[in-house]
């Protein structure tokens, strides 16, 4: 099949064939689907880059988020070490109270040092140690620093128990009356029977004279709560103290009495000055000692050492 194209103007007429035709048609359709092909690649890769870049972008960015939540268990760890740090030197500082209160408990007790020695580890051992162990976790120092707080926590209750028990028995030491109640003299009349220096007939002394210079300080034999203070017919300035236990000490024939109804003393703090008030004929001081009320002998007293 031919075709006649007639040009209007006059000019020459043309003869296509179909065949040309349909040649021309494939022609123009293939460059149209090469440019659609091309515009469609180019544009494609355009947006698999802008994809590429996007998604580098995220990457970057996740990159930093876990940078960040990496410092921030970092310092979180730190925190955690610190913390762990402080409660050690805490833990340290109350072995070195016990460590005290345990050194002063063996010198009271003057026991082995050898055995209850607060200033060196105890001795410690094992078999195949390379072979088992293993290195420390968090979690494992943590459970051990509880552990050890325990222990402590027990062990110190247990020292403050003994170490108050040793007070009280200091205590109670120091209360118990021993020792002369003067600081300078000497025994000038014994307890027992004797004849009176005033009348000459016999009588029963319920104390013990020291006799010393005019003036001298008198002390307490022992610790306790002076219940009197004041003159008493025949005793002149006479100092009472109760000291528990049922004792009580007078202290009579006194110049000056330097304590008070209510006042608290220790084993040996001057109570009074020596001198010859009531049934006395020189400076001396009269010294009883009662026991629930009865007087007693104070010669063993007297031969205690404070």
């Amino acid at each position: 099949m031919q075709f006649y194209f007639i040009d209007p103007l006059g000019g020459k007429s043309k003869v296509f064939s179909l065949w040309s035709g349909v040649l021309l048609g494939f022609t123009a359709l293939l460059f149209i689907s090469s440019g659609v092909f091309y515009f469609g690649v180019q544009h494609g890769s355009e947006l698999e880059l802008k994809h590429a870049h996007n998604n580098t972008n995220v990457c970057i960015a996740e990159l930093k988020s876990q940078e960040i939540k990496l410092g921030e268990l970092r310092k979180a760890s730190e925190n955690r070490m610190d913390a762990l740090a402080l409660r050690l030197g805490e833990l340290q500082s109350q072995i070195l109270r016990m460590n005290a209160v345990g050194q002063r408990v063996v010198e009271k007790l003057k026991i082995g040092k050898g055995e209850f020695n607060f200033s060196e580890m105890p001795p410690r051992g094992g078999i195949d140690i390379d072979i088992q162990s293993q290195p420390q976790t968090y979690t494992s120092l943590v459970d051990q620093i509880a552990n050890l707080s325990v222990q402590i926590q027990d062990r110190d209750v247990k020292l403050n128990v003994l170490d108050e028990f040793m007070v009280n028995r200091e205590i109670r030491k120091q209360a118990y009356p021993a020792g002369r109640p003067l600081t300078k003299g000497w025994l000038s009349s014994p307890y027992g029977w004797r004849n009176d220096p005033f009348n000459g007939r016999r009588a029963f002394h319920h104390g013990i004279d020291f006799a010393g210079r005019n003036g001298s300080n008198v002390v307490a034999v022992a610790a306790g709560l002076v219940t009197s203070a004041g003159k008493y017919r025949g005793y002149g300035n006479m100092v009472a103290i109760d000291h528990g236990g049922g004792y009580v000490t007078h202290y009579a024939h006194n110049k000056e009495l330097t304590v008070s109804p209510g006042d608290r003393v220790s084993q040996g703090d001057t109570i009074a000055k020596m001198g010859s008030t009531g049934h006395s004929t020189g400076p001396h001081v009269h010294f009883e000692v009662l026991r629930h009320g009865k007087k007693i002998n104070p010669i063993k007293f007297i031969r205690t050492k404070r």
